[in-house]
């Protein structure tokens, strides 16, 4: 029943845990290494999971270490895993004046938190801009 062969092997389907319910996710706090101002930054942070957005609260002169301690609660069904089981970090800088600047992007694979979850993890997303690393955000689960 190898390459070749013609015969059709039967191959048994992988059977995945079946995960629903909410998952809450704290921001905690980020160290940022890329500056995108002059001054003193205002970071916020943007996270997407599947089609569900959130938005931090803005740092006012937050500059290089925002403490965000901000809550959000996100619905996971493990059904629509094609759809995406990867939370996307994003953390901006607010402008006074004209569009608000990108400090960098981090992706975290929310597979391990959602199967394996203990009270309480904690983990950090790495964040880049471009090639280099932009910062780090903390984050509860």
């Amino acid at each position: 029943m190898g390459c070749g062969s013609g015969q059709k092997e039967a191959l048994a389907p992988v059977r995945l845990r079946t995960v629903t319910g909410k998952l809450k996710i704290t921001i905690t706090t980020a160290v940022l290494f890329h500056e995108v101002s002059m001054f003193k930054m205002d970071p916020y942070v943007v996270i997407r999971l599947s089609n569900q957005t959130f938005t931090s609260k803005v740092i006012e002169d937050g500059d290089k270490n925002p403490n965000f301690s901000e809550s959000f609660s996100f619905f996971v069904n493990s059904c629509y895993k094609v759809h995406g089981r990867h939370l996307e970090v994003t953390l901006m800088d607010r402008k006074k004046v004209g569009g608000d600047s990108e400090i960098g992007f981090g992706i975290v694979d929310l597979d391990p938190i959602i199967n394996f979850k203990k009270p309480k993890d904690e983990f950090r997303c790495f964040i880049n801009y471009g090639r280099k690393q932009a910062g780090l955000v903390n984050i509860i689960a």
